[in-house]
């Protein structure tokens, strides 16, 4: 897992903070404020509400942040494509051309 330093706002605080490259509604945060005031909080214009939040080790050092923006709605694959069957056109030649 990678992860990028980001500075989000929280009230008029600013925090220093991690996302998760790949999974961008996933942060750590900094315990400076009571698990309870972290209900959102600003990351650049966009307003992240958070929906999951852990004392990661319970050891009160780092808050894991899971938030609304940028969740996956459902983890089922999307159908795409057409109703043709792979390998079903002839391939041409040249000479068809």
């Amino acid at each position: 897992m990678a992860w990028n330093e980001v500075k989000i706002k929280i009230g008029e605080m600013e925090f220093d903070a991690f996302q998760n490259t790949s999974q961008i509604n996933l942060f750590t945060i900094p315990c400076k404020m009571e698990i309870s005031e972290l209900t959102e909080f600003h990351l650049g214009r966009a307003k992240h509400k958070v929906v999951k939040i852990e004392d990661f080790a319970q050891r009160g050092e780092v808050y894991l942040v899971e938030t609304n923006k940028g969740a996956k709605k459902n983890d089922k694959s999307e159908e795409g494509g057409t109703d043709a069957e792979v390998g079903s056109e002839e391939p041409q030649s040249e000479s068809d051309t």
